[in-house]
């Protein structure tokens, strides 16, 4: 293999690793490393907002004439932050440590926060089902890590998947963001990278699920679980799964 600014042919061995045989393998196993690395926060998330619920903290400062969606807004920011320095710090790691050396960094850590702001939205969907911390907690890192069970079979099948069937599944941020992953890891393997002209386009010829659609399925995704945690919130006050 020729490696521009290296006049010699390298030859890899077939069990010598290979950069590209590394570069798929991110694709398949990025979201999983990010769902296993945030399972804990996850968790403290949720139990945080039920904790609040449990000791009637929240009915309090409503009823003090705090609005509702501040108080979310609230939680929103606050769970924001610590995830969004995570994902600068594995910007970082990703960029200058020579696994993303073509792509932008800031392409890359845009991408990283949109799935923060769907992972914290979906804290919030889950939140509502459960009135006691401890055990919000314990299941709430559980279903997160569930709901990412399903890329990994997305992703053996991603060749005979058409685009609806991929914006169906998109639905769950973690299939979105699987998506993505093999996106801008394609480009790598073209020595091109993901970049900001490139995001409408698709590494692969003739599939229209290129990485944009990926990061809008996921602000989507973002939407959607909060507008159901509205829903359940106020509709259907008290008969939550386990509040019975």
């Amino acid at each position: 293999m020729l490696y521009p600014g290296i006049n010699a042919f390298i030859v890899f061995s077939g069990n010598a690793p290979s950069p590209f045989r590394f570069l798929r393998s991110l694709a398949s196993s990025l979201p999983l490393y990010m769902t296993l690395a945030w399972v804990y926060s996850v968790a403290m998330i949720i139990k945080g907002i039920v904790s609040e619920k449990e000791a009637r903290l929240k009915e309090t400062v409503l009823i003090m004439g705090l609005r509702n969606i501040i108080y979310w807004m609230t939680w929103a920011v606050s769970s924001l932050l610590p995830l969004a320095i995570s994902a600068f710090l594995l910007t970082m790691t990703l960029k200058y440590g020579k696994v993303l050396q073509y792509s932008d960094p800031s392409v890359i850590f845009v991408f990283l926060l949109v799935f923060c702001l769907a992972t914290i939205s979906q804290c919030f969907l889950i939140s509502v089902f459960f009135s006691k911390a401890n055990l919000a907690a314990a299941c709430g890192g559980l279903i997160f890590f569930l709901l990412y069970l399903p890329h990994s079979l997305c992703y053996a099948w991603r060749d005979v998947m058409g685009f609806r069937a991929k914006l169906a599944v998109s639905l769950l941020s973690c299939v979105a963001f699987g998506f993505g992953c093999e996106n801008f890891s394609k480009y790598e393997e073209q020595g091109i990278g993901i970049k900001w002209h490139n995001v409408g386009r698709s590494p692969q010829e003739g599939d229209p699920y290129t990485f944009i659609v990926s990061i809008a399925m996921m602000l989507f995704d973002a939407v959607l679980y909060w507008v159901l945690t509205w829903y359940i919130e106020n509709v259907f006050p008290g008969n939550h799964l386990t509040q019975i």
